[in-house]
């Protein structure tokens, strides 16, 4: 919403003077026979405006026979004035379209000079179009019970948020979304809305490792008490520096669990530093970069890197926290279409994480060529749309904590027909290791996602592809296992519910692979395959395991090592030619959770005709 502001001064002058205009940007007033006084009093002298267009009306009496007033800008022009009860002045304010915020004086003085005040404009830069949101981001300042909070936090924290709102609403922009960032309760254009809350406890009992807990329930219990304070389900938590060091801030957590995500705070840490190349300005760079970057997991955003030689500079969910304001920074295209579908960039009231995110994968192909890795497929979802494909080609290694930084990433949002169809330069991926992975994350409107992941080895690549088969009856199908815990037994791959799983033995001991699961058939069938669906959490998801047939039970015929994917969706497996069996069997070899490497587990199998 636009909105011109009038504002009045009101100067102690006891003059009634006619208006003229005299040149180099000066106005006059002619003289006037009244009562002479010695000063000129402003009742204010500094003025705030907001970016828009505006007129000023300013009001005065005077006894100062010439008065002659100067402003400092052209962005502020005098348009009139009038002789009344007192002198009535109106001044135009241009639009402020520039970035950053600017302030001039305007001057008063009599003909000679010997007496001169002047009052103060200052307006804000535009914050872009109105960013209201159905949900807002909770940004909760928490202070430990002996922790003093930096000066003026409230202020700097405000000037930082609002940036960084508009930071990720031009990026949005710029991927093809409209122009929107994350949700902000404001009390005006320059100050948010902080929920500020008192810890119980000291500093010591919120360490950076581990402490996040304790504020969390803390925060818990005050949105219970204050139910309508919360926003939304994503909380940005800054937490005042331990160290008392404004050179050298540092101790609470710092980092995203889920959607909520923790960041500092010091008395340095002000929008005046940023992009400065000295030491308060790199210092803001380190620590509101990495705030920045925090939030982006809080927002539901994976790391993901730059192009190879990309001009837009370093991804924000890269490297971008050491970057933000001192080189260029920015979000890629797959993370605005997470953003998209976040709670807190939505303009309308709608559900948002809800659960059974599916689709069934009616083919797929990764198929690599001498300057491009080809991805195409089709699916088929009928409980909630599926808006935009992320791919993620990510290097060896993979699988821990911050190792897929290096990830580079690409997004499609042309979903004709439910198909999709990219081609992946080669020439534009940084290669570290000869074996990568390629993540394709579907994405569903509600912000849930379905993963489909696939290693290759760069020394031997070989193609990726599947259709979507039909599984023959399992009525009367016998199953057992080398090892099983009495709460997720070998039964539960049979019983169609791919929320339930067998796992192997963990609790009392933990065996190495092989694991074995034994399939006996109610009577011998032709197969053309295996069916399989992991464990949908993934932790403990098959990779490599044999395939075993037999006739009779006694004799076993090897039909291979296979590897599964990282996916929860149903996965086949051929074999290497039509059989008939009666039995089969698998035996692992290794799992995809590189932190828990003996287990196995397992929702569902079958068989395909």
């Amino acid at each position: 919403m636009r909105i011109n502001l009038h504002l009045k001064v009101v100067i102690t002058l006891f003059l009634s003077l006619l208006y003229s205009c005299s040149s180099d940007n000066t106005e006059l007033l002619p003289d006037k026979e009244t009562d002479q006084k010695s000063e000129i009093i402003f009742i204010e002298d500094e003025f705030n405006l907001d970016h828009t267009a505006q007129l000023i009306t300013v009001e005065l009496q005077s006894n100062i026979s010439d008065l002659i007033i100067t402003p400092e800008n052209d962005w502020v022009v005098a348009v009139e004035a009038r002789s009344l009860n007192s002198y009535t002045y109106q001044f135009q304010i241009e639009e402020n379209t520039t970035e950053s915020n600017r302030s001039t004086t305007v001057g008063f003085s009599n003909r000679d000079r010997s007496m001169n005040q002047s009052i103060q404009i200052k307006q804000q830069v535009s914050h872009g179009p109105d960013l209201t949101m159905a949900y807002n981001l909770n940004i909760i300042y928490f202070i430990p019970s002996d922790i003093t909070a930096p000066a003026e936090y409230e202020r700097r924290l405000s000037e930082l948020m609002i940036w960084l709102r508009d930071f990720y609403a031009k990026n949005m922009e710029r991927n093809g979304h409209s122009y929107r960032g994350f949700g902000l309760r404001t009390r005006s254009a320059t100050s948010i809305e902080l929920i500020t809350i008192k810890g119980k406890l000291g500093h010591d009992s919120y360490p950076y490792s581990g402490g996040n807990g304790a504020v969390e329930r803390e925060i818990r219990d005050y949105f219970t008490a204050n139910p309508t304070s919360s926003g939304g389900d994503h909380n940005l938590i800054i937490i005042p520096s331990y160290t008392g060091d404004p050179t050298s801030p540092g101790g609470p957590p710092f980092y995203g669990v889920g959607r909520t995500c923790f960041a500092l705070d010091y008395e340095d840490m002000d929008i005046k530093y940023l992009g400065e190349n000295s030491t308060k300005g790199k210092l803001l760079t380190k620590w509101f970069g990495g705030l920045a970057h925090e939030l982006g997991h809080g927002l539901n955003l994976p790391h993901n890197s730059q192009l190879k030689n990309d001009p837009l500079g370093t991804t924000l969910m890269g490297a971008g926290n050491y970057t933000l304001g001192l080189s260029p920074t920015f979000l890629s295209a797959a993370s605005c279409a997470l953003l998209n579908n976040c709670q807190v960039f939505s303009p309308t009231k709608k559900l948002f994480y809800q659960a059974n995110s599916s689709a069934t994968i009616d083919h797929f192909q990764i198929k690599h060529t001498a300057t491009t890795i080809n991805i195409s497929g089709k699916f088929n979802t009928q409980s909630k749309p599926i808006n935009a494909i992320n791919i993620y080609i990510d290097d060896y290694p993979y699988m821990g904590v911050n190792e897929n930084y290096d990830a580079e990433s690409w997004s499609i949002s042309d979903l004709m027909n439910s198909e999709f169809d990219i081609k992946i330069p080669i020439n534009a991926i940084t290669q570290t290791d000869r074996k990568f992975r390629v993540r394709t994350l579907f994405l569903f409107d509600d912000g849930t996602n379905m993963e489909e992941s696939h290693d290759f080895d760069r020394d031997n690549l070989v193609d990726y592809s599947f259709v979507t088969e039909i599984d023959t009856s399992r009525e009367g199908w016998q199953i057992s296992t080398s090892s099983s815990e009495n709460d997720s037994p070998a039964s539960n791959m049979l019983d169609g519910n791919i929320n339930t799983f067998w796992h192997s033995q963990w609790q009392s001991a933990k065996p190495e692979h092989p694991h074995t699961i034994t399939i006996i058939m109610k009577e011998a069938t032709t197969i053309r395959g295996l069916s399989f669906v992991q464990r949908q959490s993934l932790h403990g998801a098959i990779n490599q395991f044999e395939i075993e047939v037999s006739s009779d039970g006694t004799t076993w015929e090897p039909q291979g090592i296979h590897n599964l994917a990282y996916t929860s969706r149903r996965q086949f497996i051929y074999l290497p030619q039509t059989k008939s069996v009666k039995m089969f069997r698998i035996k692992t070899v290794s799992n995809h959770t590189n932190s828990d490497p003996e287990i196995a587990v397992l929702a569902e199998i079958g068989a395909f005709e």
